[in-house]
């Protein structure tokens, strides 16, 4: 079972939490990390489209 806190590792592996700007909005915004993961939707660049 993948919980939500294993996918943050590995996207924090790719994009660390110390690049971020203090503008943005990275990691887990609202729920439980802990919690078992059912889907994921990651943004790296908001457009319209999104």
């Amino acid at each position: 079972m993948m919980r939500i806190k294993d996918i943050l590792q590995v996207i924090e592996q790719l994009a660390p939490p110390a690049l971020q700007e203090d503008f943005d909005n990275a990691g887990l915004q609202a729920g439980d990390a802990t919690r078992e993961a059912t889907g994921a939707l990651l943004c790296i660049d908001v457009t319209e489209n999104v």
